[in-house]
């Protein structure tokens, strides 16, 4: 399965003092046509324009808000349907050594064969 045609979201709470790490975050994200939202729980969104990225990432910030209120109160049915994969990502978390599209393919097929076993279960019982 080719990863590039799924819709990916990556959901980051970013704070201003980790700009350089999820900096590097996103650039990876981006790289693999995720859409990025970042949920600034320091108010500070004004500090990311300088960012190439910055004006492609959807930002959103409330005031006086922990950094996992904003996954539950933003992240809800009607948002997430969309996307195939969400990755809800700590701003501290590095990324060196992931890769977000051979994560996805490596889920997907270990997806396909639990579903293959399923399927072949479900053959053999009904018959």
């Amino acid at each position: 399965v080719e990863h590039q045609s799924h819709r990916n979201l990556l959901a980051i709470s970013a704070g201003i003092k980790q700009k350089e790490n999820v900096d590097t975050i996103v650039q990876k994200f981006f790289s693999e046509n995720f859409t990025v939202i970042l949920f600034h729980y320091d108010c500070n969104v004004d500090g990311w324009q300088d960012l190439e990225w910055s004006n492609k990432a959807i930002h959103i910030v409330a005031h006086n808000q922990t950094k996992w209120w904003f996954a539950k109160r933003f992240l809800h049915l009607g948002v997430v349907s969309i996307y195939d994969y969400i990755f809800i990502w700590d701003e501290d978390l590095g990324v060196e050594n992931f890769h977000p599209g051979r994560y996805i393919l490596r889920v997907w097929n270990i997806f396909n064969v639990i579903l293959k076993h399923f399927l072949i279960l479900k053959f053999s019982v009904m018959v």
